[in-house]
């Protein structure tokens, strides 16, 4: 009866099959999404992810607000669909997962229970809390490094909390950065290690800072959809 309104909604529906779908989740216009129905359950419905480098992730605020990339591969759904799946079905509270992989192919996540994106009017602020995982939660790092809270920063929008510049001109990516960041997943993608600048793409539980992850994503799912399966 129609097009689901998320990934969990279309795994309660029996599909069982990772890939990319129509979802319709209270809009009036059909979203194309990447539905992750492996992890933990299933039932996720992807914000972002990096797999190979191929798209690049400097980019400015419209871009930002509008989404780009591969929906099969690297991409960013884009703050305004991120807002609007976070915040407009109350009954509906989401929570967020983010899977990295190193390049020993060893991995570790993040889970919040609590994650919204506010309005544009917010600049896309971030709400991200409830932690728990084996990445660490960098997202809630201490006073100049908290990403919760933060409002969204591009080389074009400087929203960040370094008053001497714009952290995402120097590190040539848009993210909720403060002053700057304990984690960056849109950064560079880089095969590993690295030298110079650290714009990588990074979360600081990693022993090395100058070490870019093999695999980021960022999903969602509704927070009572354990008791609902």
């Amino acid at each position: 009866s129609g097009l689901p309104y998320d990934c969990a909604e279309l795994y309660a529906r029996g599909v069982r099959q990772s890939g990319v779908y129509d979802i319709r989740p209270g809009t009036k216009v059909t979203w194309t999404v990447y539905c992750d129905m492996d992890t933990d359950g299933g039932g996720w419905t992807m914000l972002q992810r990096r797999i190979d480098g191929i798209v690049n992730f400097s980019k400015g605020w419209k871009s930002y607000k509008n989404g780009f990339g591969d929906i099969n591969a690297d991409h960013w759904i884009g703050l305004e669909k991120m807002h609007h799946i976070s915040t407009s079905n109350k009954s509906r509270r989401m929570e967020l997962r983010i899977n990295l992989t190193d390049w020993d192919d060893v991995s570790h996540y993040a889970n919040y229970g609590v994650f919204r994106i506010r309005s544009e009017g917010k600049n896309y602020q971030l709400i991200a809390k409830r932690y728990i995982g084996t990445a660490g939660d960098a997202l809630n790092y201490g006073e100049n490094y908290n990403h919760h809270l933060q409002p969204f920063t591009t080389f074009d929008r400087d929203n960040d909390g370094y008053a001497l510049g714009n952290c995402g001109r120097y590190y040539r990516s848009g993210w909720w950065f403060n002053a700057c960041f304990a984690a960056n997943l849109n950064g560079n993608y880089y095969t590993g290690p690295y030298k110079g600048v650290q714009n990588g793409i990074y979360w600081d539980s990693t022993s090395n800072s100058r070490y870019s992850f093999k695999y980021v994503d960022m999903k969602v799912r509704p927070l009572n959809f354990n008791a609902r399966r």
